[in-house]
């Protein structure tokens, strides 16, 4: 029997909740056979299993990384069933089948015990042995321990400030990223994959699309997430600078140089180097950043000693890299060096279906921020209205509108008005001199990189497009409530004048489209 004065005495023995669950592991061991044990929860703004504590009978025995990345449906599936359970090897449970490859925990039986506290789901305790030692017997004496476990736990996670993570599974990450089961889904899963390797990663997308916080979530989810997360723009850097930030210096490398300073490569050792704007590198420069990436070996400024370094590489770029070195603006050698693992992450106008929930968010953010107490509501005919627009700034843009309208009008519905008057009358303008044709702008992978370069020239074929955008999400109605100038923000008279000067067609009236 579990002596539960003993138990609690361990556990509270020490504010290292490793140490106190290593101890509490110990003596547990004496009831029942397990070689390996963990303490954690289900992280919904990484979706994964982070692992707060762990013990293992003996050294030799593997331990998992402190997350371990679920897929959204397992993940979802996972937090659902809460239960008491023992999982065997003959259990063809799709948890077990996604975690085997981290908890090693095929041919071995895990016993599961979900922890609360009142109504609030805390975490789990998961306690491993060989196939089929462990019993219902041993389930229902380690179901007594739930109460102090989950205190436990829960006063670890207050404490360290993790408390507001614990089983929010509302599809965003606390940095912002929202859409991981939707418009970024893809993308997503290839962040789980790659993250559990140390494989090189370059992120390519259009400014704005949130790749630094892709490369936040590669990190956390990765086995250096313990490790630094260091970060560098390589695009806001003086030519002259770069290898003093990349490398450091030595005392007296120069003048100035009072102190040894050490240099983001090595201040990344064991952990993750971010090099954003990648393609902004002189090509100077992206000579010795390849030597550093095959050698894995760095020399300060003014240096002669080698420095090994072990870092992992997640780079980013808004650019089209492929043509920077088809026009000798970018290394070959370096571009196959970086384009190991590709992830493209789509602009807004892609995933349009994230728009409600990002405005949320961004609502929720913004309003803290400005100390703003009561949140203004969002009608779905403004949420319409926002999935016409192109964003050519992408999300970054949309919080900035978010902003704007708070600024503006957070005592009443929010009222965000991406089409500007002047440049929708900008559009009009332009329009007059340009026979227009009704057809999408091409906008294919990262050759759109830059899209708001090809956009302002071609203004009235942006135009064009939000039109029909609109009058589709208005099945061809320009007039009422629901029409497409409503939905822009538009008097009906105004946008149909525009047709015409666009030279778009307002339909046939005798069948009601366009009128």
């Amino acid at each position: 029997m579990v002596n539960f004065v003993n138990l609690t005495q361990t556990l509270c023995s020490n504010l290292d909740i490793n140490y106190s669950f290593n101890a509490a592991f110990e003596y547990l061991q004496e009831i029942i056979p397990a070689h390996q044990g963990y303490l954690g929860f289900f992280d919904a703004d990484a979706s994964a299993f982070r692992c707060v504590a762990s013990a293992k009978k003996n050294s030799k025995l593997s331990s998992i990384p402190e997350y371990v990345p679920l897929p959204a449906n397992i993940f979802s599936r996972a937090i659902d069933y809460w239960k008491p359970n023992l999982m065997n090897p003959s259990d063809a449970d799709p948890v077990c089948k996604a975690t085997n490859p981290f908890f090693n925990n095929i041919g071995c039986t895990d016993l599961v015990l979900p922890l609360s506290v009142g109504l609030k789901k805390v975490g789990l305790l998961i306690f491993r042995s060989d196939a089929y030692k462990l019993t219902k017997e041993h389930l229902k004496l380690i179901n007594n321990t739930e109460g102090i476990f989950s205190l436990t736990l829960s006063y670890n996670l207050a404490i360290s400030g993790n408390n507001r993570h614990v089983f929010r599974y509302n599809n965003s990450l606390s940095n912002g990223l929202i859409g991981q089961t939707t418009g970024l889904s893809r993308v997503m899963n290839l962040v789980r994959r790659v993250a559990v390797t140390n494989s090189t990663v370059i992120i390519i997308g259009e400014t704005g699309t949130g790749k630094e916080l892709i490369a936040n979530s590669i990190h956390k989810l990765s086995s250096r997430s313990s490790g630094p997360l260091i970060k560098l723009n390589c695009g806001a850097i003086p030519e002259n600078l770069i290898d003093d930030e990349f490398f450091g210096h030595e005392k007296g490398a120069f003048t100035g140089a009072t102190s040894i300073k050490k240099g983001r490569f090595e201040l990344a050792n064991g952990g993750t180097l971010f090099l954003d704007e990648i393609g902004e590198l002189p090509l100077s420069s992206q000579v010795r950043l390849l030597r550093v990436l095959q050698d894995k070996v760095i020399y300060r400024v003014g240096g002669e000693k080698p420095i090994p370094i072990d870092v992992r590489i997640v780079a980013a770029t808004h650019r089209d890299l492929k043509k920077m070195v088809i026009r000798g603006e970018f290394r070959q050698d370096l571009w196959f060096r970086l384009n190991v693992f590709p992830i493209l992450v789509p602009p807004l106008r892609e995933r349009t279906i994230d728009i409600p929930e990002l405005v949320q968010f961004f609502i929720r953010k913004k309003a803290g921020e400005l100390g703003i107490v009561k949140q203004p509501s969002v009608t779905q005919d403004t949420l319409k209205y926002l999935s016409c627009y192109h964003w050519p700034g992408n999300v970054r843009e949309l919080e900035n509108q978010v902003e704007r309208a708070l600024v503006l009008h957070h005592n009443g519905p929010l009222e965000l008005n991406v089409f500007q008057p002047e440049y929708s009358d900008d559009i009009a303008t332009i329009s007059q001199s340009n026979s227009v044709q009704s057809s999408p702008i091409p906008t294919t992978g990262i050759e759109s990189s830059n899209i708001q370069e090809s956009v302002l020239p071609k203004l009235d074929v942006a135009m064009v497009t939000y039109i029909n955008k609109a009058l589709k999400v208005a099945q061809g109605k320009i007039n009422g409530k629901n029409g497409a100038a409503a939905i822009l923000g538009l008097p009906p008279n105004t946008l149909r004048a525009r047709m015409r000067k666009l030279g778009m067609s307002l339909g046939n009236r005798r069948t009601n489209d366009y009128v």
